[in-house]
């Protein structure tokens, strides 16, 4: 790793006396000079950012000695959690280390961009923030590689007084908001205790083995112990993974875990701190969640089926069952190319249920391609799964049904990999 004496750092290097005595006078004097994206390749023309335009960008062709792109941000303290986040074209196997960003304040060196999972293959790079003091704060986005072009986009996201305020989750489990797919990013600040200092979240599992994945960024690294920062995730209250560290530099350490299941769960996320009185920031974003459900209603038959989309991959409804049968109606347009999806229906536990009365069909037109009944998971829910993955594009239409008369149950029905 380099040691140099300027700015110009790899993630983790030391700056010198020279090198924050730079940085210091650029941020008393650049809300003085003229912000200009085309220009912002030194400190004092950095590009501005701001709650109502948090993100920018541009291009860098890398060299060994470093090509630079520089942007700034009045932090408003108080603890405020906010994340940085870069998106790369193409990642060269470096991003992390040739390719990323570095964060100062007026102290210096505050941290740098980290690969989601951990892994350089990675084209986005993460990190949260969090001071107690308000101030100026420069990003330095780099490409180290030799002569590879790079096209980049640099956001901030908390900037804005009600940015994302049920992102930062909750002290307790009963009171933890639920993290969606339209909105899978969550991020906070946690002050440890030797008892333990928690944030809580819940998770949209869908079931049907989808991999859940949560990546978690901590800022600072707690150096004394490796074990005092971490997540847990739970089952109906029973612990079901626990995350491991993937990466890390002297200010920021990566965990990582992940989980699959049959069934549809609301699982709980436990972000902990056991650093007594020790400040991180904190950071996670979550693969494999679903979106908010739609109602399902008024789909009784063929001709007012509706469509799951990736935009609306779930829907929640109650079916009524009947002899004859009762039945729900959705279409599922397939773009082809062998893609994997699968749909996943969900309900809860049924009492004298008879064999094969309640799942779904899968049609193509008028052909029957799947018959899925529902069958008890581990904990008596039904759950029905398919998977679809035609070379061609395809329509599907999926029929819901219920033949078990004097039952009402509810059910959600999810579309995954779209």
């Amino acid at each position: 790793m380099r040691q140099p004496d300027t700015l110009y750092a790899f993630p983790g290097a030391r700056l010198g006396v020279r090198a924050l005595a730079l940085i210091v006078s650029c941020l008393l004097v650049i809300t003085s000079l003229p912000i200009a994206l085309a220009a912002n390749d030194s400190p004092e023309t950095a590009a501005e950012l701001t709650a109502e335009r948090p993100s920018g960008g541009g291009s860098l062709t890398g060299n060994r000695a470093g090509a630079f792109q520089y942007f700034w941000f009045s932090y408003p303290g108080g603890e405020r959690p906010v994340v940085v986040t870069l998106n790369v074209n193409r990642s060269y196997g470096s991003v992390g280390t040739a390719i990323g960003f570095n964060l100062y304040g007026t102290a210096g060196h505050l941290g740098s961009g980290m690969p989601l999972d951990g892994n350089r293959d990675s084209t986005t790079a993460r990190l949260p923030f969090t001071q107690q003091v308000a101030g100026r704060i420069l990003v330095q986005v780099f490409n180290y590689t030799d002569g590879g072009p790079l096209e980049f986009g640099l956001e901030v996201a908390g900037l804005a007084p009600s940015a994302a305020a049920d992102t930062r989750g909750s002290e307790q489990p009963s009171t933890a908001p639920t993290v969606r797919a339209a909105a899978p990013l969550i991020a906070g600040s946690l002050t440890g205790s030797s008892a333990g200092a928690f944030r809580f979240f819940q998770l949209d599992y869908s079931g049907g083995d989808v991999p859940l994945a949560v990546t978690i960024s901590f800022t600072p690294r707690y150096a004394l112990s490796d074990a005092a920062l971490g997540a847990n995730l739970y089952r109906d209250g029973t612990l079901v993974a626990t995350s491991a560290e993937v990466q890390r530099t002297d200010t920021t350490v990566v965990h990582y875990l992940t989980y699959r299941g049959r069934s549809a769960d609301v699982l709980g996320l436990q972000i902990y701190n056991y650093a007594p009185n020790y400040l991180v920031a904190f950071s996670a974003s979550v693969t494999g969640i679903l979106a908010t459900s739609r109602e399902a209603a008024g789909n009784e038959d063929p001709g007012r089926a509706l469509p799951l989309t990736s935009a609306t991959s779930s829907y929640t409804g109650t079916i009524a069952g009947r002899r004859a049968g009762n039945f729900a109606f959705f279409t599922l347009e397939h773009p082809g190319g062998s893609r994997t999806t699968s749909l996943v229906l969900s309900l809860p536990r049924l009492s004298n249920l008879a064999t094969d009365s309640i799942g779904f069909n899968v049609y193509r037109g008028s052909e029957l391609v799947g018959h899925v009944p529902a069958t008890p998971d581990d904990q008596g829910r039904l759950i029905a799964i398919a998977t679809l993955a035609p070379e061609q594009a395809t329509s599907y239409g999926i029929q819901v049904y219920n033949y078990n008369e004097g039952t009402s149950p509810p059910y959600r029905l999810a579309l995954n990999g779209l």
